[in-house]
């Protein structure tokens, strides 16, 4: 993030529900190519890390991001959780 975003500020979000983990980052950096300009590229970190995501069935958003006349750049994964069992009505209790 530091390295190739420039952004003064950045959050990171985990979360986890049911069968999937999902993280999410945030930051305030220059307006960036989105992820289908990125892909053209050699050697690009995310369209390596779409790969990834997608070898995992997996999904992965990044692009742009504008919120209240503020940009940044939002990449967002999500990922299932392999073997997950739902809790039992009892052990959600």
């Amino acid at each position: 993030m530091i390295r190739h975003s420039r952004a003064r500020r950045c959050s990171i979000r985990l979360t986890h529900e049911n069968s999937t983990v999902c993280a999410e980052v945030m930051n305030d950096g220059p307006r960036r190519q989105p992820l289908e300009s990125a892909k053209a590229r050699i050697g690009s970190g995310l369209s390596g890390l779409s790969e990834r995501v997608n070898s995992y069935g997996g999904r992965m958003e990044a692009g742009p991001l504008r919120t209240a006349g503020n940009e940044g750049f939002r990449l967002r994964v999500e990922l299932p959780v392999p073997g997950h069992v739902e809790p039992s009505e009892e052990e959600r209790l």
